[in-house]
């Protein structure tokens, strides 16, 4: 052990001697410590943080080299620097053992954050192109806390935003894991992220039970990161069935958004705005962008929304919000971005 990047560990961290002494051992006696799922949301105690903390679990991301895992390619990510920053890891377990999990960084503009963990495994994995977590439950990594985060950047206490996990493939036995949380509302300051990758499987089987390679979670981690103010462009358009809505682009997202509950309704009965429809921007060059991970989320009107179990007369729901989000599978500056096009309805730059 270091004794000098001990005492500067020390220095920021306020503990009795015997905590001190603690820590000492653990960091002379550690071993691999797996621990079942009903424990997944268990912060690991002060002793081991501090001991992390010591092997420099805040990393800054080399803004090429975490791009393109997030988004491929051997493009120029250089114009996105300013989209990268420190990923502040409080504490990070793994579940498989001989499972190996580094932190790597993060990526952000106003509306969603990537965050990036190196996965090597301990021995290669089933060959494939393509890697999953097979989400049984149908909640994913939605919880109260992410809930509550949403909340906190609602301007009417609304959540409104998602998340969702992939896996970006290395070698024969290391893999990427890239952690995406989009919110609806515009994010801003210090947020605290409590996550886990919930399992793999192997996309090329045909029948889910073949494809399992790792049935229960792989590891779980809580860090912080820091939201940058990043410039969007709002989008307008001519056509009739998108008035209404408030449309935004930002360098890695699409936020599409309205409380007109007379468009809600229409976009709802017709699929106008689907989120199986084909999107893309385009820029100044002519160069298009497809648009990625897209969701969509209504909000229910309980005072005009009744439920009759007994008749079908009731009539169908009535909504009162839509949200639409999406990922650039590129970043763009906004300033070139000049149209946005989802299935028949385009979208320009507002003059």
């Amino acid at each position: 052990m270091d004794i000098n990047s001990y005492k500067t560990a020390m220095n920021k961290v306020q503990a009795d001697e015997e905590c001190i002494n603690n820590i000492l051992y653990a960091a002379k006696h550690q071993t691999k410590r797996v621990r079942s799922r009903g424990r997944l949301r268990r912060i690991m105690p002060v002793i081991a943080a501090a001991v992390l903390m010591l092997t420099g679990f805040t990393v800054y991301a080399a803004s090429n080299g975490i791009f393109s895992i997030i988004f491929g390619g051997e493009k120029d990510f250089s114009p996105f620097e300013n989209l990268t920053g420190e990923l502040e890891v409080h504490s990070l377990e793994t579940y498989i053992d001989g499972l190996q999990v580094t932190p790597v960084g993060c990526a952000t503009d106003s509306y969603t954050v990537y965050s990036v963990f190196r996965l090597d495994f301990p021995e290669a994995l089933p060959e494939s192109e393509e890697y999953f977590e097979n989400i049984e439950d149908g909640y994913g990594h939605c919880d109260t806390e992410l809930v509550e985060l949403f909340k906190k950047f609602s301007e009417n206490g609304q959540p409104s935003g998602g998340c969702m996990g992939k896996y970006v493939k290395g070698d024969e036995d290391t893999l990427y894991y890239v952690y995406t949380v989009s919110c609806g509302d515009k994010m801003s300051g210090d947020i605290t992220l409590d996550m886990t990758c919930l399992s793999l499987a192997d996309d090329s089987k045909g029948l889910i039970k073949d494809s399992i390679i790792y049935k229960d979670p792989l590891f779980s981690a809580s860090f912080t990161v820091n939201i940058p103010q990043v410039e969007g462009v709002q989008l307008v358009t001519k056509e009739t069935d998108m008035e209404g809505f408030n449309a935004n682009v930002y360098p890695c997202s699409i936020v599409i958004d309205t409380y007109d509950s007379a468009r809600v309704n229409e976009v709802y009965r017709t699929g106008y705005l689907s989120p199986y429809n084909e999107a893309y921007v385009t820029l100044k060059n002519g160069e298009k962008i497809d648009v990625t991970g897209i969701s969509m989320s209504y909000s229910l009107n309980r005072n005009k929304t009744t439920v009759n179990y007994n008749s079908t007369s009731a009539g169908p729901p009535v909504y009162d919000y839509l949200n639409y989000r999406g990922y650039l599978s590129f970043p763009a500056d906004p300033k070139d971005i000049v149209s946005l096009t989802i299935g028949g309805c385009t979208m320009y730059p507002e003059e």
